[in-house]
């Protein structure tokens, strides 16, 4: 995922992330994104920790000055107790198709499609 898009979205999860974890809004990611961030994930999750979706990851420590792997640190940490997903399709997106993980969202997750 490019790194400009991660600080972005790290961004908007530092400015309204309460709201989603509230349940106040859903967080809503195009196909795309959800697949590009679990790409990026696998840079600071040990791939053994990603199989269970009812205990939180601990993340690998990484002693990076890039804003990038702070703010991925943020949205991973974010997607783990978001209570709902709302993924959209983008008429601009190329067609995908194959699964799409979820697995690193909370276990009691409401996932919506669009």
């Amino acid at each position: 995922m490019d790194p400009q898009q991660i600080v972005e979205l790290g961004k908007l999860l530092k400015n309204n992330g309460d709201k989603i974890l509230n349940s106040e809004f859903a967080l809503i990611l195009s196909g795309s994104i959800l697949r590009a961030l679990n790409d990026s994930f696998t840079l600071i999750v040990d791939s053994l920790e990603c199989g269970d979706a009812k205990n939180f990851q601990v993340l690998k420590t990484i002693n990076s000055k890039s804003s990038a792997f702070r703010d991925l640190q943020l949205i991973s940490d974010s997607v783990q107790k978001t209570p709902q997903l709302c993924m959209v399709h983008c008429p601009h997106e190329e067609y995908f198709q194959g699964n799409i993980g979820i697995k690193k969202f909370r276990a009691g997750l409401t996932t919506v499609l669009v």
